[in-house]
């Protein structure tokens, strides 16, 4: 059975306290300061392993793919969130365990509408200002009698409205969800959080966020659901928050809907999972099978052709988005190298993603039907159990959790490690006749031999880093080239994306601002050239792994030589074995994993903080030249404007392309010497672990002496014995 996160920290903290309890009857002071040093540490893995011990999870998809439906369904509850398909009334809605439930309705800050009407006033076709033009259009309606509804519509003036909803934190609005059991109480919470959300109500123009608490036996695992609005929102701020949401989830359930191709928005959202290294945190969702199935058995029918069964439809559906994630990566792989090198690699993490069919329609039929035999098949063609299930045991391999476990795992094994074998060390000096001169002599001529084979390991280490350093040298030209091509491909990016669109813009559009919006411009230049970058960090990480390898082969040679100074040792009649080869081969593999991990994160993070190197002033300058572009008045400002949109985009490739290029190779530059750094740290690093043994034996010896007569050696070895024991202990439990 699993160990929980939990367990593993009352773990860590009894194994400190019993420490300490030691510490406390300790009757030598050097020993004392060791426990003292386990105790630091496992204190340390503590503070590191400080995460929450809940898990995020975020629904991700398009509009009508089905969101709300499939929360509603995943969570066994009715009309939870809003099943309106409405872009202008999504927010994004978090679901959280509470035996009381209530919600919390979250308004948008008074800077962040400010910042929309600006861009409203600049433009009011701006993206950015979406909600803002939403509400102005729909009051204007209700001014001119147009609308259903217009008491409902707008009781008040939109500035009664940005008084009482507005404040510079976010007003938060506490709805009640009274008596849960009830089913009138559950409607009535419904109703009033649909206020906040529905079209027909002015508020919802405001509403940034909704935290709703209920207590849903689903969520009670410890599960945070998120409700995201589209990937195809057209409202800016909400995009952001989405894009930034997902950045810190545990998993992504990414919604399609079945028999759909993916649209432009779904490509590079899964484009840039791949490029963040998040696909592991990823589950495909395809929504609405059951009408697919019934429009694919219709066929058949009109077709004189025999139906498929359910399974056979979801089999020929999954071989459909195996071909759009191929298209998706034809689409990103466009150079025939970079196909060559990475499609393999690339193609194996995106058909890695797993894959759940689900069906709202059949899952709440399967709720309704009253039949012994009907509900069981609905359920199972709803996909809605087996997707639980598949999520839990995702969940249960979280990342941020796994890492947490991981880290107080390692310090609890490595300071029972470390303690137990300085107690066994010290009850045989304490329990054995020896000759402490002797034994002394015996400790400095294995420092000697030791010293001799770690000086040869540290001068082969030596070298092996130095063929490294020259190999990268040697490479830095080819590095040069893809950091060029990736210039060349942002060009491409911002000419075909930005400027062709700006520069057939009307002229009384770009006056009013209506040009050089830039939006999502860094990430879509990340998303088109980490192949080039993830390339040229492959070829480092290589020449690393040769490196690595070639040390093992001097590893080996060197723990051989540890084992035969060991045998020496114990031939002269040491007390008892020393355990350098086993402290050497443990210590190394520790190592091995850390260089892995470290690694691992660095070229993630190269590849993810590309949509992040921009500097304020390609921002400054654009407002610049859109106050220049304004002030073209009478005949020939078409003319004139193109000039400046021109010399703009000119400006924005040269800046872009060189901060882009610069940010390259210092990241570059970084991770290589980061390599450098880390190989140079094997041999120091193992060194200290191995001359840890030797001083522990010493420690112990001192120890024994200081014990002078039988009373004394007595009182230690009850006390080590029974540390022992304990110890002994944990270290199964663990």
């Amino acid at each position: 059975m699993q160990t929980t996160l939990g367990e593993l920290r009352i773990h860590v903290q009894n194994l400190a306290s019993r420490l300490e309890l030691a510490q406390r009857h300790e009757p030598d002071e050097q020993y004392k300061v060791m426990l003292g040093e386990q105790i630091t540490a496992l204190r340390e893995a503590l503070r590191q392993a400080d995460t929450p011990e809940t898990y995020r999870v975020a629904v991700v998809g398009s509009f009508k793919v089905g969101k709300s439906s499939f929360v509603n369904a995943l969570c066994h509850v009715t009309k939870l969130v809003s099943v309106s398909t409405n872009p202008e009334t999504a927010a994004v809605t978090t679901l959280r365990s509470s035996e009381r439930p209530y919600a919390d309705v979250r308004m948008i800050t008074r800077g962040d509408w400010k910042a929309m009407r600006e861009a409203y006033d600049n433009d009011p076709r701006d993206p950015a200002a979406i909600r803002y033009a939403a509400l102005i259009k729909r009051e204007g309606s209700v001014k001119q009698g147009k609308a259903d509804n217009e008491r409902e519509l707008f009781p008040v003036s939109r500035a009664v409205l940005e008084q009482q909803l507005l404040s510079d934190e976010g007003v938060v609005v506490r709805v009640d969800g009274g008596d849960w059991t009830a089913t009138k109480d559950r409607q009535a919470f419904s109703k009033k959080l649909m206020e906040y959300t529905s079209q027909s109500s002015a508020a919802h123009f405001f509403v940034d966020q909704l935290d709703v608490h209920v207590p849903v036996p689903f969520l009670r695992e410890g599960i945070e659901l998120i409700d995201t609005p589209g990937l195809d929102d057209p409202d800016r701020y909400r995009v952001r928050i989405t894009e930034k949401l997902v950045e810190d989830v545990d998993v992504i359930l990414f919604l399609t809907q079945s028999g759909k191709s993916y649209s432009q928005q779904d490509k590079d959202f899964i484009t840039t999972q791949l490029r963040r290294g998040r696909l592991k945190h990823l589950m495909l969702i395809v929504t609405r099978c059951d009408e697919t199935y019934e429009n694919a058995c219709k066929d058949a029918e009109d077709s004189d052709d025999e139906a498929p069964t359910f399974e056979e439809h979801l089999a020929k559906e999954r071989d459909r988005l195996k071909v759009q994630i191929s298209n998706t990566l034809d689409e990103l792989l466009s150079d025939p190298q970079l196909r060559d090198d990475l499609g393999e690699y690339y193609l194996e993490k995106l058909l890695d993603i797993p894959i759940n069919f689900t069906s709202a329609d059949y899952y709440r039929k399967a709720s309704k039907e009253k039949s012994a035999e009907a509900p069981g098949e609905f359920l199972a063609k709803s996909g809605v159990e087996q997707l639980r299930d598949d999520l839990r045991a995702m969940l249960a391999k979280s990342e941020r959790i796994v890492r947490a476990k991981r880290t107080l795992s390692e310090a609890i094994n490595r300071v029972i490690e470390r303690t137990v074998r300085m107690l066994i060390t010290r009850r045989d000096s304490a329990s054995t006749e020896f000759n402490p001169t002797r034994v002394k002599a015996q400790l400095e001529q294995l420092d000697t031999a030791l010293t001799g084979q770690l000086e040869a390991f540290e001068s082969t280490i030596a070298e092996q880093v130095q063929l490294f350093r020259a190999g990268n040298e040697a490479a830095s030209t080819a590095t040069q080239l893809h950091i060029e091509k990736a210039g060349m491909l942002t060009r491409e990016v911002i000419t075909r994306e930005y400027e062709i669109p700006d520069m057939a813009r009307h002229w009384k559009s770009r006056r009013y601002g209506g040009w050089g919006g830039l939006y999502d411009l860094q990430q879509k230049i990340a998303n088109k050239i980490f192949p080039q970058v993830e390339q040229t960090l492959r070829t480092y990480n290589t020449r690393f792994e040769e490196l690595l390898n070639r040390a093992r082969i001097d590893l080996e040679r060197l723990e051989a030589a540890l084992s035969e100074i060991e045998v020496s040792a114990a031939g002269t009649g040491s007390t008892q074995e020393f355990g350098l080869t086993a402290v050497f081969d443990q210590a190394l593999q520790q190592k091995l994993v850390e260089l892995e991990e470290l690694i691992t994160l660095q070229r993630d993070g190269i590849a993810s903080r590309l949509e992040s190197f921009v500097s304020e002033e390609v921002e400054a300058k654009i407002e610049e030249v859109r106050e220049q572009v304004s002030n073209e008045w009478g005949r020939g400002t078409t003319v004139r404007q193109n000039t400046h949109v021109t010399k703009f985009y000119a400006f924005l490739n040269r800046e872009l392309q060189d901060q882009l290029e610069q940010y390259l190779r210092r990241s570059i530059r970084s991770f290589v010497d980061s390599l450098v750094l880390k190989a140079g740290l094997l041999y120091p690093e193992l060194k200290h672990d191995l001359y840890q043994v030797i001083a522990d034996h010493r420690k112990a010896i001192e120890s024994s002496l200081a014990a002078r007569n039988e009373q004394q050696k007595d009182a230690l070895l009850t006390y080590v014995n029974d540390l022992l024991s304990e110890l002994n202990a944990d270290t199964v439990a663990a």
